[in-house]
């Protein structure tokens, strides 16, 4: 297990990642190997596959990492814990984000507001979890697992979006952990794997999820 500390903020972070990293981790073809001069080495029998761990990302840093799972069909997981909402600019400029095949307009998910130390300076805290969730349900929605057909993603009126179609290309689940208490908010993970739908590592927990969500039992 080797692992990589990297700042999303830096603007090339992402595009030094995939070149130097994502798009030149060893595939297991012998062939490439041999031209790359890289010595016979077990470890190369089988692809090289990546894990994105988000964690407490501000504002619209978790777009850039939806964006690095989505770019780079080498990552096989993907956890994401989304943090402080994204600033009014977004909103004052009109704009629209974008990730995978997912658009929604600025003004659902951003907040103005700010802590001082220990004091809040902005909106009430009250009237922020709904703009939270709504970010936290697009960023679910932006995980592009690759699909065969069109996202089918859906999501009941007052929980979390879950997704095990056998069209998909893998698992990924909106879960909310309570690590946040006395006002906060900001429980919700979202979490992604590659590979054969409904056998992945990833598959038990949405479909659980999918059934505390439903009501049933998915059997």
């Amino acid at each position: 297990l080797h692992t990589s500390k990297q700042d999303l903020k830096a603007g090339r972070v992402k595009s030094i990642m995939k070149d130097r990293l994502f798009d030149t981790a060893p595939t297991g073809n012998d062939d490439d190997n041999n031209n790359n001069n890289q010595q016979p080495d077990s470890t190369l029998t089988t692809p090289t596959t990546f894990m994105v761990l988000a964690v407490h990302l501000c504002g619209t840093l978790s777009l850039k990492a939806v964006d690095m799972f989505n770019e780079n069909p080498a990552v096989q997981w993907f956890a994401l814990k989304p943090c402080c909402l994204p600033p009014m600019v977004f909103v004052k400029r009109k704009e629209h984000f974008c990730i995978g095949q997912h658009e929604f307009d600025a003004a659902l998910v951003c907040s103005g507001g700010r802590w001082k130390g220990n004091v809040w300076r902005g909106p009430p805290r009250h009237t922020l979890p709904p703009k939270f969730q709504a970010w936290a349900q697009h960023l679910f929605y932006g995980v592009d697992l690759g699909s065969i057909n069109n996202s089918n993603d859906t999501a009941s009126n007052d929980s979390h979006p879950q997704e095990t179609s056998p069209e998909k290309q893998g698992d990924k689940c909106h879960v909310e952990v309570m690590v946040q208490n006395d006002g906060g908010y900001q429980n919700a993970f979202i979490l992604a794997e590659r590979g054969a739908s409904g056998t992945t590592t990833l598959a038990p927990l949405a479909m659980a999820c999918n059934a505390n969500v439903t009501g049933t039992d998915d059997k």
